[in-house]
């Protein structure tokens, strides 16, 4: 047997063949020391008490991709924490199921000996301000960095975060009250979920503080549930734009809405967040001991109009041109770079058994937690040297045991200087202590079934440049769409009338038909004139139907187009037949020395239901290519105003 003496030389062609090989040259730097970093996102196979599958938002398969992306490129720096190295324990928030998020932070933390030095993601923010909470406590606090976004997480000392609160949409909000001089508004608000409410309550505070605003009324305000949604009530209260800080409850108030013929443009809703309009399912209410069932695409109709707001999220949406896609991030990465390897990690946890693509937009919050990772990393490597210079070196530091004056260093990192860098969702730039980091805001309105950028504000300044103003101010929709139920029976009773007599006229037309003064009068014309005349109380009555009782928004459309024939073709049978017999009047005088030249019967008869047989062509044109108003794909019926 022969051996190979593996020399010096050797090993150096061996090494320079390696290197030949793709990404084989490309050496990890070598870091003495670990720090963990917990990730918590909520997980879609979390289960509630009865055993059952939770169906909300798949964050683990959305926010750790970004997560794992900026930790491998940190680990990858040597200027970034030159001497540690960053491992992620991924667990679950639970989101609603707070306790979860708790279960997560005391494994990681004092279970799992491993040393813990933040906590990123919690992108809900009940599970946020749980663990917020908890984390303030002496001998338990830890630095969280989350993407959630309640005005309320401001208040902990320990929660920077590289979005901004919902505060940013208060400000937005009365900017909207300001550009469109609304003086009635009615506020709804969701007190199950902490960031709704904390909006709300700020949004309140403002209002009455803010002296520009001292003559906006809040006409009617009050809590929804699934089981309470008061639109009766705003309905009276005459005020016609709606501020809803709520959930997943708004999808069935528009339901019962749209229902309530309360639709753009007679009214004005302003939504928190654009996922509540991306409807998959049929959505089902029970309302009043009535149960409603809005389709997805009668959905679409009942939130066309909506304004929501949204948070810049991925350089994408910031600026389409190719100059910000291929601005150097801190990773020395262009936007197009990460976003493809941020993508190719998501599509391969999506092939993972349990998860599921729940809506695009949850796609931008992976670029923030990204963000999250890559800030708590750079405050902690400018706290290095001043903790060795202290004596109590970063590698020593341990959360959860009194190491209040570490955290509190970490902490100032943040804000002193402002940590500032250009992230994957924008330039990062933690502002203030209060968590706030600056952001610009999308403005979106449903138009036509899509959603339509139509302004952004900084700091809740409109940013007036592609502001295009559409929204519906207050005059716009102050007349009542309704009859009353005594007003709506008069009109019953009057059509009830006018169709008796008009039987029995065309009965005496009928019967005396060969009269003598009957039967110069065209009795077969009249059989036209009393058909367009009962077509023509028909169309009252179906004008007057949908003003006075409920009905659902289908049978409304129904109604409305019938309206429509009924009220055209009627008219046209009956001054048609009218133009017809002036016509032939107008002959008999012309020429009365010469009878040849008279119209007959038969032909004015064939005059008038050619004038009805055009009317039809237009009216089925309109209804297949232009519907009137009414019809599920649209959003204002046309027998409500």
């Amino acid at each position: 047997m022969h051996t190979i003496a593996m020399g010096p030389a050797w090993l150096l062609s061996l090494w320079l063949l390696t290197c030949l090989l793709p990404s084989r040259c490309v050496s990890t730097p070598s870091k003495s020391h670990t720090l963990y970093v917990l990730s918590l996102a909520p997980y879609p196979h979390s289960t509630l008490s009865n055993d059952t599958l939770n169906p909300s938002w798949d964050g683990e398969a959305s926010l750790t991709p970004g997560v794992r992306l900026a930790v491998a490129e940190i680990n990858n720096r040597t200027d970034v924490l030159s001497d540690f190295r960053l491992e992620l324990i991924e667990a679950d928030c639970g989101c609603d199921l707070t306790f979860k998020a708790v279960n997560s932070y005391i494994d990681a933390v004092f279970y799992s000996g491993k040393q813990v030095v933040g906590i990123v993601g919690l992108a809900c923010s009940d599970s946020a301000m749980v663990l917020a909470d908890l984390t303030t406590k002496k001998a338990l606090n830890i630095l969280q960095v989350s993407i959630a976004t309640s005005p309320s997480l401001n208040q902990y000392p320990y929660s920077p975060r590289p979005i901004s609160s919902s505060f940013e949409y208060v400000t937005t909000y009365l900017s909207l009250i300001k550009l469109n001089k609304w003086k009635n508004i009615v506020i709804l608000y969701d007190i199950s979920r902490s960031l709704f409410k904390a909006t709300y309550v700020e949004f309140k505070r403002q209002l009455k503080t803010d002296p520009s605003l001292s003559d906006v009324q809040i006409a009617y305000e009050s809590v929804i549930t699934d089981t309470f949604i008061p639109v009766e009530a705003i309905v009276e209260s005459n005020a016609r734009v709606v501020f809803a800080f709520l959930g997943p409850v708004a999808v069935k108030m528009m339901c019962v809405a749209a229902q309530k013929k309360m639709l753009y443009d007679s009214y004005q809703f302003i939504f928190h967040d654009r996922s509540l309009y991306e409807f998959n399912n049929d959505v089902t209410v029970l309302h009043n001991s009535v149960t409603y069932t809005c389709p997805a695409m009668l959905m679409m109709s009942a939130v066309h109009g909506n304004i929501f707001m949204q948070y810049h999220l991925n350089r994408t949406e910031q600026d389409q041109s190719s100059t910000a896609q291929n601005v150097l991030l801190i990773s020395n990465k262009t936007y197009d770079t990460f976003f493809n390897q941020y993508y190719d990690l998501y599509t391969r946890l999506l092939q993972e058994p349990g998860h599921f693509l729940h809506v695009v937009s949850d796609l931008a919050y992976g670029p923030v937690d990204y963000d999250a990772v890559w800030s708590l990393a750079l405050a902690l490597n400018r706290s290095v040297p001043i903790l060795n210079q202290r004596g109590t070196p970063l590698q020593y530091y341990w959360p959860g045991f009194n190491n209040t004056d570490a955290i509190d260093t970490i902490l100032d990192q943040f804000y002193d200087p402002p940590l500032s860098f250009a992230g994957a969702s924008g330039q990062i730039l933690f502002r203030n202590s209060t968590g706030d980091s600056a952001t610009v805001i999308y403005i979106y309105q449903i138009l036509n079934n899509s959603m339509t950028l139509i302004s952004s504000a900084t700091s809740g300044v409109l940013d007036t440049v592609d502001h295009r103003q559409v929204y519906i101010p207050d005059q716009f929709a102050t007349e009542s769409t309704t009859i009353p139920l005594a007003g709506g029976l008069a009109v019953f009773i009057l059509n009830g009338i006018a169709l008796f007599l008009t039987l029995m006229f065309h009965i005496v037309n009928v019967v005396y038909q060969n009269h003598e003064y009957i039967k110069p009068s065209s009795p077969a014309l009249n059989h036209l004139a009393f058909s367009g005349c009962y077509l023509f109380i028909i169309s009252c009555l179906l004008f007057t139907v949908p003003r006075t009782f409920e009905q659902g928004l289908l049978v409304q459309g129904v109604l409305c187009n019938t309206f429509v024939w009924s009220l055209v073709l009627g008219l046209a049978m009956v001054f048609g037949t009218v133009t017809a017999k002036i016509w032939r009047i107008y002959r008999i005088f012309v020429y009365f020395n010469n009878p040849g030249q008279l119209l007959s019967n038969y032909l004015l008869i064939l005059l008038v239901i050619a004038l009805a047989i055009v009317d039809t062509v237009i009216l089925l044109t309109w209804t297949l290519i232009d519907p009137p108003p009414g019809l599920p794909d649209e959003a204002s019926p046309f027998c409500t105003g």
